[in-house]
């Protein structure tokens, strides 16, 4: 699973025409990072059932993922509100900070629905399951890939993107664990916004 490093959003693109980035490492930031800033604006990808369908077809081709499921409205609320919740939990790691303890409350009860007896803890990070069939089935690869996260990666390999003006994280994989930003032209953008104050000041 290497990085995309030369992933590039098209400024001038029409909103639909936005391809979903790929530079996350691992499937539950790839996940998130359907929500980007683009022209200073957050932008949800996932705009509808279909476009899910869409994302999921194009992992695929980055991760051993089944065949995309049959996205229904039900499941289309359950994936937002996953990635939601998801997010909050990543932002609170990244910095440092407490858990945001709905957004975990929210995590385990998905959990329950596909797992029997598991449980995230803010501390302590302890995992034992068996599958069950349920409504959320369909996310299990999303929900094993935050796991992995939670339980087995190291913690501080954990990034969010240095330029402010990018929402995206990503699971640094590099030897130094020295990777600060989710992408090449991210980082030429960040370093071209910081020449330019420079220069005015």
């Amino acid at each position: 699973m290497g990085n995309d490093e030369d992933f590039e959003i098209p400024m001038n693109e029409p909103v639909d025409k936005i391809p979903f980035p790929f530079m996350g490492d691992t499937l539950a930031f790839d996940f998130i990072n359907t929500e980007i800033l683009w022209r200073r604006k957050p932008i949800d990808l996932l705009t509808d059932e279909h476009a899910l369908v869409l994302w999921w077809q194009t992992a695929a081709t980055h991760y051993n993922l089944p065949a995309a499921p049959t996205v229904t409205p039900e499941l289309f609320e359950t994936a937002k509100a996953l990635r939601m919740n998801i997010r909050r939990i990543f932002y609170s790691l990244v910095l440092e900070q407490t858990i945001d303890n709905q957004a975990l409350t929210y995590l385990n009860t998905t959990l329950r629905q596909v797992y029997v007896q598991v449980a995230i803890t803010p501390h302590e990070f302890h995992l034992h399951y068996d599958t069950v069939a349920s409504s959320a089935k369909p996310l299990l690869p999303i929900l094993e890939s935050v796991l992995w996260l939670l339980t087995s990666a190291e913690k501080n390999r954990l990034r969010k993107c240095r330029n402010d003006q990018c929402m995206a994280y990503f699971y640094d994989t590099t030897k130094n664990a020295n990777r600060v930003w989710c992408c090449t032209d991210c980082m030429n953008r960040a370093r071209s916004a910081l020449h330019y104050e420079q220069r005015k000041h």
